[in-house]
């Protein structure tokens, strides 16, 4: 479910058979993936598609070397909001690692930018959509003091999310720890 200024350069990539630049490029110069030289099939595979909307597709996979369960999203670059949802993302992670996902990889093809982040619980909306039952008062606290705490240090920041809502909160159902995601809409002052 997933915007700053970049130093331009003139690096060179590879391309895949899929159209995809692993390495520097001038539009993701900064955003370098983990792993230089390995391609996202070479990471990763795909399990299923998770969603797909005019903002992008988003699958299901799984990282080859740790098995980790990951999301991969694919965002035409006709979204010009990509590339600040990445940065903003990275941000975000870096002041709020407990509550933001981070960026694993990211990929970018002629027609659109490919990046993905670990898979984490489910989100508030399905969460609450299969419960029947409202949250408890601790659970509450517990859930929205997170949510708070981590959009206060970002507000700190300068870093403004502009779409909270049940979907962009993932859940753990067992702990209740949660996870903020898209940062499609967000802007930094």
């Amino acid at each position: 479910h997933t915007q700053s200024n970049m130093a331009h350069a003139h690096t060179h990539s590879v391309s895949s058979d899929d159209g995809y630049n692993s390495s520097d490029n001038t539009s993701l110069n900064n955003l370098k993936p983990v792993q230089p030289g390995l391609k996202l099939k070479q990471l990763y595979s795909v399990r299923s598609i998770l969603s797909d909307t005019a903002n992008g597709k988003v699958y299901a996979g799984v990282s080859r070397q740790t098995r980790q369960p990951v999301v991969i999203k694919k965002v035409p670059k006709t979204n010009k909001n990509v590339y600040n949802e990445i940065i903003l993302t990275r941000q975000a992670h870096k002041i709020c690692p407990q509550i933001v996902l981070p960026i694993l990889y990211v990929e970018e093809s002629q027609n659109s930018v490919v990046y993905t982040q670990p898979m984490f619980g489910v989100s508030l909306y399905d969460f609450m959509s299969g419960r029947n039952q409202p949250l408890s008062e601790w659970e509450a606290k517990h859930v929205f003091s997170q949510l708070a705490t981590c959009l206060a240090s970002l507000q700190a920041r300068q870093i403004y999310h502009l779409d909270i809502k049940e979907e962009n909160l993932l859940i753990d159902p067992i702990s209740l720890d949660v996870k903020l995601i898209d940062f499609g809409c967000a802007l930094e002052r």
